[in-house]
């Protein structure tokens, strides 16, 4: 058997300094498109459907987020 020490780095592939916030707004940006074909296609009932799922993750998110801090 080998002993030499394992040596763990980052991939090569990682070379810019995105963060999460900068790689969520291109999601949101990426996503854009299907919203507006959905529109088109389903009618302005989509819009409300993705309204609603939008809103109620951001309330989720704010209401776990505030209780993870309160402890």
């Amino acid at each position: 058997m080998d002993n030499s020490m394992l040596l763990v780095s980052p991939a090569p592939h990682v070379r810019q300094k995105a963060n999460t916030r900068s790689i969520m707004l291109d999601v949101v940006i990426a996503m854009l498109p299907a919203l507006v074909a959905s529109v088109i296609i389903f009618g302005w009932r989509a819009l409300v459907v993705v309204s609603v799922c939008v809103l109620s993750c951001v309330l989720f998110e704010f209401s776990f987020r505030s209780s993870a801090a309160a402890t």
